[in-house]
């Protein structure tokens, strides 16, 4: 990684000529009848928006009704981002709930980082994009040379499209775009691109999952001092009532987790 690139959080923009070779490779289909049917796009490490809302403009041009979903880390970018995208999160991807089998396409533009290994942050955010995949989803992945390899190794899609970014930034960058599948395909010639299809998400956006999973302490204590919490069952510790058994830790544990509170978040809610 350059240096430059550790005080953006490792963030490089996606080369806007290889957007344009991406837009025209997808197609939607498996709308539903009702014409209800949502192509949902998702990008893990957003930046500003800008690269996942072209193409989700390229594709509603197609007769898909789109919905995009992004997570950023920098405040500045996510709040860029959240002009653009329909939903997004500021905050750490590997601290994010997202549903499975909900997302049509994914667009992966990781930080690049070449130490750590398999659990190096790269991988672990491509690794942790798959599952929200639909069957039949769609992976376009914004890596490295050094990583093609890995990616034809270690995970199971058809690659159906590859060619370099065209970004004399990012010299050695290149674009691998494949479709989930039951086993691993061998990688496409250099310069290959193959029409794409997308399939719509069964998951409605009422029982869409996107939200943070988990807090920090610093966090939390912010979200304690700034939400008006309601005592919503103060009346029930206003009188003392005999206890039949006597009450075991397990007993405990319940009862206080059942007297929780609810903390509506700008990311979602989380019960503490």
């Amino acid at each position: 990684m350059r240096p430059e690139h550790y005080l953006n959080y490792g963030y490089t923009p996606t080369c806007q000529a290889a957007l344009e070779r991406l837009a025209v490779l997808f197609s939607p289909q498996g709308l539903r009848d009702d014409g209800h049917g949502v192509i949902r796009l998702f990008d893990p490490c957003a930046g500003d928006g800008a690269a996942l809302a072209y193409l989700a403009d390229a594709i509603a041009a197609k007769g898909a009704t789109v919905e995009t979903y992004g997570v950023e880390i920098e405040e500045g970018r996510a709040a860029a981002a959240g002009d653009r995208l329909n939903s997004v999160i500021h905050g750490d991807f590997r601290r994010t709930a997202v549903s499975h089998r909900s997302m049509s396409l994914a667009i992966s533009n990781p930080p690049y980082d070449n130490t750590g290994g398999e659990q190096s942050q790269e991988k672990t955010i491509i690794r942790r994009t798959l599952p929200y995949l639909v069957d039949g989803g769609v992976i376009a992945l914004v890596i490295p040379e050094r990583l093609l390899a890995w990616a034809e190794r270690k995970l199971k899609f058809n690659w159906l499209a590859l060619f370099t970014t065209e970004d004399p930034n990012s010299p050695n960058q290149y674009v691998l775009v494949g479709q989930t599948a039951e086993e691993h395909y061998p990688l496409p010639e250099v310069g290959s691109a193959n029409p794409i299809t997308l399939h719509s998400t069964r998951i409605t956006s009422k029982n869409m999952i996107f939200r943070v999973s988990w807090l920090t302490e610093e966090e939390r204590a912010d979200a304690l001092a700034n939400t008006p919490l309601s005592l919503l069952y103060q009346d029930a510790f206003a009188k003392r009532q005999k206890v039949i058994h006597p009450l075991r830790p397990g007993h405990r544990a319940a009862y206080l987790a059942g007297y929780a509170a609810t903390l509506h978040l700008p990311q979602g809610y989380l019960r503490v």
